[in-house]
C-alpha cells in the first residue's frame, strides 16, 4: 500500500474492485452537482483513490495510511457500497478512532454527499449531526422538509444571544471573539431533535481528542446533552479549527458550544 496525500479536498477511496462499471457510477452520482433546499447548486469536492493496493482495506487500514495531519473524516466506497443499489457509501470520523469504541461511521446516498461533504469540509455542520440524522438503518438520506429542520441565523443576533447562554466565562469569551472576527454574516442551522445522541457521541470519544492541539468545551457539551432535548445546531470555521454550537431553538442563546483546532504546520515540523 502507499500513503494517501490529502491536499484539502475531501478523499472517496475505494477499497472494492468487483465491478469497474459500479465504480464508474458511484463517483457519477457522488460527483454530480446538488440543488439544496434553498435554491444553492452544490458539487462535493473529492480526490478520488482508486487503487488496487487498497483492495479490502478495512477503514483502519485506510486511517493508518493518511498523511499527517489527518483530515477530520473520510468517505469510502467498499463491497457494501458496490452491492446495494443505493449505493451508500461509508463516511468516517476520523479524530474519533483509535479509542476502544466503536469508531463512529454512518452512510450516505451518493445523491446527498454534496451536502454532506460541502458542510463538513467547511466546519459548518459537524459529523454527529449527520450520523444523528440518518436512518435507523445508518444510511443518511437527507434532512427532509427544510422548513422543520432548518433555519437562517444571522452574526448580529448569533452575538445578542450569546451571553443568554449556558457558556462558561472562558468559552463564551473565545465564541464570542471568534464569531466576531468571521466574516460571515448568516448560517443555515440544522435542528437537533434529540440531544442525547449528541451526548453518546462525544461521550464515547471523550478520550480520542490527542490529535487536536486545543480543545475546548468537551465536558461541558457531554454534561449539557446528557438530558436530552433539541437544538440548532451550526459551525463556525476558525484557523485550522471549528466550533460546534448548540442552539436554544427559540432564543438562539448557546446550549454549548465546543471548539477543536488543529496544529498548525509550524507545530507539526516542531513536534516531530
Amino acid at each position: 500500500m502507499v500513503e494517501i496525500a490529502h491536499e484539502g479536498e475531501s478523499l472517496l477511496i475505494r477499497t472494492y474492485f468487483g465491478d469497474q462499471g459500479s465504480w464508474d457510477d458511484i463517483v457519477a452520482a457522488a460527483s454530480k452537482s446538488h440543488t439544496q433546499s434553498d435554491g444553492t447548486e452544490v458539487r462535493a469536492t473529492l480526490t478520488l483513490i482508486d487503487d488496487t493496493s487498497f483492495e479490502s482495506a478495512s477503514p483502519a487500514e485506510v486511517i493508518s495510511l493518511l498523511q499527517a495531519p489527518p483530515p477530520t473524516y473520510a468517505f469510502i466506497a467498499d463491497r457494501q457500497t458496490f452491492e446495494s443499489s443505493e449505493m451508500p457509501i461509508l463516511a468516517i470520523d476520523i479524530r474519533n478512532s483509535g479509542g476502544s469504541e466503536p469508531m463512529p461511521a454512518f452512510r450516505v446516498m451518493p445523491a446527498v454527499l454534496a451536502d454532506v461533504e460541502n458542510n463538513l469540509s467547511i466546519a459548518n455542520l459537524d459529523f454527529a449531526d449527520y450520523q444523528n440524522a440518518a436512518d435507523s438503518d445508518g444510511i443518511f438520506r437527507g434532512f427532509g422538509s427544510p422548513q422543520t429542520t432548518t433555519r437562517i441565523v444571522t452574526k448580529q443576533r448569533l452575538l445578542e444571544a450569546a451571553a443568554d447562554g449556558n457558556l462558561t466565562e472562558t468559552i463564551l469569551a473565545r465564541y464570542r471573539s471568534d464569531l466576531e472576527k468571521e466574516s460571515r454574516s448568516e448560517w443555515e442551522a440544522k435542528l437537533a431533535p434529540d440531544l442525547r445522541a449528541t451526548h453518546e457521541y462525544y461521550a464515547s470519544g471523550r478520550d480520542n481528542y490527542w490529535m487536536f492541539e486545543e480543545v475546548l468545551g468537551l465536558d461541558e457539551t457531554i454534561d449539557a446533552t446528557r438530558d436530552g432535548g433539541s437544538a440548532l445546531v451550526f459551525g463556525l470555521p476558525i484557523s485550522y479549527g471549528r466550533w460546534g454550537v448548540y442552539l436554544d431553538p427559540d432564543t438562539l442563546a448557546p446550549i454549548t458550544a465546543l471548539m477543536t483546532r488543529m496544529p498548525t504546520p509550524e507545530q507539526q515540523q516542531a513536534s516531530k
